[in-house]
């Protein structure tokens, strides 16, 4: 399965669901430091107090490698009436969502600001024609999502893709097993050149730490570089 077509590749990843340095945060941590991989957390606005936010930036002082902050959302909330889960979506309107998309950003560039960094990622990756207008008039050039097909795009806003979540949400979240992560990453690697897992810290066990430990060492030794969310931003788009 490994070849050196992965040899210069490209993985992001990135820390869904953040609102404090919890234990299980920081094992995951440990673990993208011991490979030289960057950390994007995104975080929830409304799941961080000052506090939080205190302990968050003296941790990432200490960190060896780069730590950046994005806006997951403003509360992740689910305004969703079915089984489809949303905070962010055109039912709400432009204003609706702009009012809680600039209360988050005011927040973590209040509390957050060496670490802020202006990339928007929707809760459960999902948003609506209106979500990305709302993001363009709270000034957000960036987003980072899910690949969805005919998902809405906007000129002023470049999509950052994420392309494997190895949790299986239904009927109680749990990881995949690690194997099929593994293939769906070199998979995405070999054709594109570049692959974004998301992780969700707080679902993981720890078998699942140990086995993120022995996947990130696997496509390390391949030639697969981990680079910051951002700095990847011209090459690797939602299609």
């Amino acid at each position: 399965m490994m070849s050196s077509a992965l040899d210069g590749a490209s993985l992001l990843v990135r820390f869904d669901d953040v609102g404090a340095v919890s234990p299980r945060l920081a094992q995951v941590w440990a673990v993208l430091e011991r490979h030289g991989a960057p950390l994007n957390l995104e975080v929830v606005p409304g799941w961080m107090n000052e506090g939080a936010a205190v302990s968050l930036s003296e941790r990432a002082k200490r960190s060896h490698v780069s730590v950046v902050v994005h806006q997951h959302g403003a509360d992740h909330v689910n305004h969703g009436t079915d089984n489809r889960r949303f905070e962010f979506d055109d039912s709400r309107g432009v204003d609706t969502q702009f009012a809680d998309i600039q209360r988050g950003r005011a927040w973590l560039e209040a509390s957050l600001p060496d670490l802020f960094e202006p990339v928007f990622s929707p809760p459960w990756n999902r948003y609506g024609v209106s979500t990305l207008k709302a993001l363009v008039r709270a000034e957000f050039s960036l987003f980072s999502s899910m690949v969805r097909p005919n998902a809405p795009t906007h000129p002023s806003l470049t999509c950052i893709p994420m392309t494997v979540d190895p949790v299986r949400w239904r009927p109680v979240p749990k990881h995949q097993p690690w194997i099929d992560t593994l293939g769906e990453l070199v998979w995405a690697l070999e054709r594109d050149g570049y692959a974004g897992l998301e992780l969700h810290h707080e679902v993981m066990t720890d078998e699942d730490i140990e086995e993120l430990d022995r996947l990130l060492e696997t496509l390390r030794v391949r030639g697969v570089r981990y680079p910051p969310m951002i700095a990847i931003a011209d090459r690797a788009r939602c299609k």
